[in-house]
């Protein structure tokens, strides 16, 4: 264990490095603005081209591993989202957006560096196969849990515009097409590419730490939020853990990949969605920055049972 702690360590120094930065005044909070916009308008899209257009991809689609994170994710997001209604007196709005805050891992600024450097290339296919369907379903099934829980018109079609022109998503659609031709990349464009890929992963955790300090437990349940907490960096990777490995029998590398990934702290997108609606914010806010905080230890349990 104390092998996975020191392979996971690094990547949650640099994270810290952003939050103290912030912290102590040494750079402002909109220059961590500014180098997140980077790695998800920038950096992010063009490693995710690089990768969809060089990597070996299964010959088919890989329904069990995508059926062990989203089966699991359906559990938690369902158990959530009845525990804040039933339990908590939450209407049907915000036991949705709460749910999400379980429902949503931080794949792309924290999971994709996390992969790559424990896994290396091994991880490379089903991480991004992950990737490249995690941000339209989950962000879809929430706006419209959300958007059906009040009378009026659904969003649902300007989420979708939305997606569309979602930089990481672009990125993904690319690379797809461009493999399609079977055209190599050119050397320069290759080495072009991979430097700005190298640089995404340190970006995007040290973006990662700068957001930290603008998300607060002020105005959040502690119970509830305590609830989100354990069903998001316990439960989760214990359900996709037990699907990959005791129902669906997938290869090690693969089981491991989801389970990391199911481990992840709560997305930021969680949050957004509650500020948009003035709905959970307290709750959501506190998921992102708890959860960040706790999974260096969660992380590490999970890296030493997938690897033991």
């Amino acid at each position: 264990m104390l092998g996975s702690f020191f392979s996971i360590a690094p990547i949650f120094a640099v994270i810290a490095l952003g939050w103290l930065t912030v912290r102590i005044g040494l750079i402002k909070e909109t220059t961590g603005n500014g180098v997140a916009d980077f790695v998800f308008v920038i950096a992010m899209p063009l490693m995710l081209f690089r990768t969809m257009a060089t990597v070996e991809l299964p010959a088919s689609p890989p329904w069990a591993f995508w059926l062990s994170y989203y089966l699991g994710m359906a559990a938690v997001w369902t158990i959530v989202t009845t525990i804040a209604r039933t339990r908590f007196g939450r209407n049907a709005q915000e036991s949705g957006i709460i749910g999400f805050a379980v429902g949503q891992s931080n794949i792309v600024l924290l999971g994709i560096p996390l992969v790559l450097r424990v896994f290396g290339d091994e991880g490379r296919v089903p991480l991004f196969l992950l990737v490249a369907i995690n941000l339209p379903l989950t962000m879809s099934i929430a706006t419209f849990l959300v958007e059906t829980a009040e009378a009026g018109e659904s969003r649902l079609l300007s989420i979708i515009r939305k997606l569309c022109i979602n930089p990481i998503l672009i990125g993904i659609a690319a690379g797809m097409v461009y493999r399609q031709f079977g055209i190599p990349l050119p050397e320069i464009a290759a080495t072009s590419l991979k430097f700005i890929a190298d640089a995404a992963a340190p970006c995007a955790l040290f973006a990662t730490g700068t957001a930290l300090s603008r998300y607060s437990l002020k105005g959040g349940d502690t119970q509830l939020l305590s609830i989100v907490v354990a069903l998001k960096l316990l439960v989760f990777p214990l359900f996709v853990f037990l699907l990959t490995t005791k129902v669906f029998g997938l290869p090690p590398i693969w089981a491991a990949v989801a389970t990391v990934l199911a481990g992840t702290p709560s997305g930021v997108n969680a949050y957004l969605l509650a500020e948009r609606y003035k709905l959970g914010m307290g709750v959501t806010s506190g998921a992102v920055a708890v959860s960040t905080v706790l999974s260096l230890v969660t992380t590490t349990f999970w890296l030493w049972l997938m690897t033991a």
